[in-house]
């Protein structure tokens, strides 16, 4: 299968296929398998690429490979024209990218910078 080639950035990625539902939603109502596999598989590639690990965290990792597990499954269920397992794979895939951006943004809102750049907060001085 051919992906596209587009390493700029996983930004550039994901306006090609906005998004996991965006992908595969429209495939999944109109019951087309070849394009419910197609999609997931391009997923699955976008998963690997260097511009997908935005985190190096063992939660991030978990998400990542929850994510291509995912994949994977609708990527067989659309091959065995399993309707039913393939909503539940994209659902299941849903869950793991809220979970997973959630992850993120509690790591990132952890990470505040340290030293003079910090941010501080003034209090009144008693004396």
């Amino acid at each position: 299968m051919q992906h596209s080639n587009n390493r700029g950035s996983l930004c550039g990625a994901t306006r090609r296929c906005q998004s996991s539902a965006d992908c595969l939603s429209r495939p999944l109502a109109l019951k087309d398998f070849k394009k419910i596999s197609k999609n997931a598989d391009e997923l699955l590639f976008l998963s690997k690429e260097e511009e997908w690990k935005v985190l190096s965290t063992p939660g991030y990792e978990r998400y990542s490979n929850e994510f291509r597990r995912n994949a994977q499954a609708i990527i067989k269920n659309a091959e065995e024209e399993d309707l039913d397992a393939c909503a539940r794979s994209y659902t299941d895939m849903n869950l793991t990218c809220v979970n997973c951006h959630k992850h993120v943004r509690e790591v990132r809102m952890g990470q505040l910078p340290r030293g003079p750049n910090r941010l501080t907060v003034s209090t009144p001085s008693s004396e």
